[in-house]
């Protein structure tokens, strides 16, 4: 049998879409005898553990890019067909865990997932990303149930935003509408013609990444060039990252099992209420925006009552 062949058959029930992907995951669950390590026992009640780009699903919504990397939402909205297209936000997303050894633990923010809450449970340093592109780093990002974290970022970046008489002066869907319910309908509207060119608005000063909180959670991965060895989950998230310590070098501040659930709900809209009173706009973000992500994270699509 080939190595290639029986790094496959180790893999057992992990599917993959090609050899090459195959290859990537397996030889991180090596241990150093090069035996085969097991997922560890607190991650097999999740829902996706693994980087989501290695099994043919994800990549089959808008296609491939890579050995690992998929088109997202946002390439398709703007037409690329490389990655080398994309805006790079790579040293604004970027932190290091401390770590008790020499080995550098990445963490990935993505916004409106915790990341807050993920700061107080390490020690945590922004670090320039560059040096590390092409460096075998541990590393791992939280996610969520996308509607929720959609609907999360759009509070924020509408209560941010309202600061400032530029931003909404550039913003059509906040300036041309007075309701709430149609501003967040015009806005729906915007992101799925526009993608990441939402980015392009007026950002309030000091606010220069505000518009990328309603941004997919694949654009986020898709931002760098290495796998992630461990995806959390925001509603699993305290039994998840003190299990998360038990298998790579963090520096622990916070010991406790609970940990502080920091900035969830900002400004004055409660944007839940939009489940009720805008379902429509709703059902339409996950099923032409959202809907990738729910695919790759593995998250229960859901139908809104209208």
């Amino acid at each position: 049998m080939t190595t290639l062949a029986r790094t496959i058959a180790l893999c057992g029930s992990v599917v993959v879409a090609s050899e090459r992907r195959a290859e990537l995951w397996c030889e991180r669950c090596y241990n150093a005898s090069g035996a085969w390590d097991d997922p560890p026992l607190g991650f097999r009640y999740s829902r996706f553990h693994r980087d989501p780009r290695l099994g043919p699903v994800c990549g089959s919504v808008f296609g491939f890019m890579g050995s690992f990397s998929v088109r997202t939402v946002e390439d398709a909205i703007a037409g690329r067909t490389r990655a080398s297209e994309r805006p790079d936000y790579r040293d604004s997303i970027a932190e290091f865990f401390e770590s008790t050894t020499r080995e550098p633990v990445f963490y990935a923010q993505v916004p409106k997932t915790g990341s807050t809450t993920m700061k107080s449970f390490g020690q945590t340093k922004k670090s320039k990303v560059k040096r590390n592109l092409d460096a075998h780093v541990r590393a791992f990002t939280v996610v969520r149930d996308p509607l929720r974290r959609f609907l999360s970022g759009y509070g924020t970046l509408r209560h941010r935003c309202f600061f400032d008489k530029e931003c909404v002066n550039s913003a059509p869907f906040f300036k041309n509408h007075s309701n709430e319910e149609d501003r967040f309908r015009s806005y729906v509207d915007y992101l799925i013609a526009h993608g990441d060119g939402v980015l392009d608005l007026h950002n309030p000063p000091g606010l220069k990444t505000m518009w990328w909180h309603t941004l997919s959670v694949m654009w986020f991965l898709e931002q760098f060039s290495w796998l992630f060895d461990f995806i959390l989950h925001l509603e699993n998230l305290d039994a998840e990252v003190h299990e998360l310590a038990k298998y790579l070098p963090l520096k622990v501040v916070n010991q406790g099992h609970k940990l502080p659930k920091n900035n969830v709900k900002e400004g004055p809209i409660d944007p839940a209420r939009f489940l009720v009173t805008a379902p429509d706009a709703c059902q339409k973000i996950v099923d032409h925006y959202l809907y990738q992500d729910y695919v790759c994270l593995q998250y229960p699509k859901p139908t809104i009552p209208l």
